[in-house]
């Protein structure tokens, strides 16, 4: 069992709000009586505060949030996801040394098909496809050498 496992749900809510300055929020005991689920209030106080935990019988804790701050982290994750795999493309592009760049990832870029969930080896297949595709497109060590 991890560290922080070992935490109460209240000290793993605090550790967190703590250590990505949440702000205000409240925390909810869920129990279950005549078949609805009741919230108890525990701590702090729900109309100052955005985030809402709630813990259920077996210590889960659960998290309620506005809908547009979820649709914010959605589209942060996103772009995040997007970005890692743009990073990804690049280091596989420079590996098979392109005479300009930005040719090369467009026309890799045309072949992916947004698939954004390629592993940096399958990137590599792609390109080197690329290059038996568009040879001119990479500089060829060999001519370089017999120069």
């Amino acid at each position: 069992m991890s560290q922080e496992q070992q935490l109460s749900p209240e000290q793993r809510i605090n550790a967190l709000n703590y250590k990505f300055n949440l702000g205000d929020f409240s925390f909810f005991k869920m129990t279950e009586s005549n078949g609805f689920k009741v919230l108890e209030l525990r701590d702090g106080q729900p109309q100052n505060s955005d985030i809402w935990y709630t813990v259920d019988n077996d210590d889960q804790i659960k998290t309620i949030i506005p809908f547009d701050v979820f649709s914010i982290v959605l589209d942060d994750m996103r772009k995040l996801h997007k970005e890692i795999f743009e990073l990804k493309l690049e280091k596989s592009i420079w590996k098979f040394l392109p005479k300009d760049f930005d040719d090369v990832y467009t026309v890799v870029s045309s072949k992916l098909s947004d698939n954004l969930d390629l592993s940096s080896d399958e990137l590599d297949d792609i390109l080197k496809d690329v290059k038996k595709e568009y040879s001119n497109l990479f500089i060829d060590m060999n001519d370089i050498v017999h120069a």
